[in-house]
């Protein structure tokens, strides 16, 4: 779908919606209101740490009287730096503070089935239109958490992790699948002077497996290495683009890859968030991503604390939309070589 025919859709969901755009409407008026009073602590904090050294200078220049006068001034504008400071922490924090009015937004932009009229057009009018059925997405959560590491991520059970974020839920060849975009996990790194925080997101497509038993469970396909020790193929395309992590004495493996999968796999331009394809139970594919900044929230989900225009939402909704959209269409294709 083209950016000008995601754009009518998004205007014909949310321009419409009364509440939604009154939200705007006000984000705008809170991001001049913000504009205001960071500009207007930072000339305090400025005055402050100027009043501070001109109060030592006037004792030496000016005598005793001149030191006190500008000390007062000094105490004086210290104070309304710290009162503007505790007065904005307040605002924010309060139940009716400004990060709450930004989930209030959220929950307008996620309300009412939006997104998943979005998705049913997106699928209409993409490759998947013929296979994909009975699609709904499914509102958990409107904002994003985070899981303070990787073992914190890991020790989470399924349904927990899945049940936390927004899912979308549809047939894909008569077959139930399900995709969601987990929670960013937190990783520090330190070099002794300065901290960095990298942000990893693993995006879960499952679709039923009514092909393999359980014999087959727990295999899984990942991105090729060079000094690959385990089961090869006659294809050296597919050996340098894939490893699979089966012995090459293991019966499963030609069971598994068989000709027709081996080459449907070949023909995929591997994407570099591509981390896995294999069988829990069912099919599942892993998609991840980790950078400085938070590169894939959930699926849906916005930071409205930086929009101030309903332009400015389209333009993200327009880029997360196409985004999430792009993650799952690169997981069914994997799916889709075994069926």
């Amino acid at each position: 779908m083209t950016r000008e025919n995601l754009e009518k859709l998004i205007d014909r969901e949310y321009k419409n919606d009364v509440n939604f755009i009154n939200c705007m409407i006000k984000l705008k008026k809170l991001a001049k209101y913000k504009a205001k009073f960071g500009y207007t602590s930072l000339g305090l904090f400025i005055s402050t740490i100027v009043l501070s050294i001109l109060s030592f200078l006037s004792g030496f220049l000016f005598g005793e009287t001149a030191f006190k006068m500008v000390i007062f001034i000094t105490f004086a504008m210290g104070v309304s730096t710290i009162v503007m400071f505790l007065l904005f922490i307040n605002i924010c924090s309060s139940k009716r503070g400004i990060f709450k009015y930004y989930e209030k937004v959220a929950k307008y932009y996620l309300s009412e089935d939006k997104l998943s009229r979005i998705y049913v057009e997106l699928f209409e009018d993409s490759y998947l239109a013929t296979t994909v059925t009975d699609i709904e997405f499914k509102v958990n959560n409107h904002i994003i958490e985070y899981y303070k590491n990787l073992e914190n991520f890991y020790e989470t059970r399924f349904n927990k992790k899945m049940n936390s974020v927004n899912n979308l839920v549809f047939k894909f060849k008569g077959k139930r699948a399900l995709f969601f975009t987990n929670n960013p996990y937190l990783t520090i790194i330190s070099n002794g002077k300065s901290s960095t925080t990298y942000y990893t997101t693993i995006g879960e497509f499952y679709l039923k497996n009514e092909k393999f038993d359980s014999a087959y469970n727990n295999i899984k396909i990942i991105p090729g290495t060079k000094h690959d020790i385990n089961y090869q193929t006659e294809s050296i395309t597919f050996n340098d683009k894939y490893d699979i992590n089966i012995k090459d004495n293991d019966i499963r493996a030609p069971m598994f890859l068989t000709p027709k999968l081996i080459d449907r796999l070949t023909k995929i331009k591997i994407s570099k968030y591509f981390k896995e394809f294999g069988i829990k139970k069912n099919f599942y594919v892993f998609h991840e991503s980790t950078s400085s900044y938070i590169m894939d929230s959930p699926l849906g989900v916005i930071d409205f604390s930086s929009i101030k225009s309903y332009q400015d939402f389209k333009d993200k909704a327009v880029i997360k939309i196409t985004r999430d959209f792009y993650l799952l269409s690169r997981s069914i294709q994997y799916v889709d070589c075994v069926y």
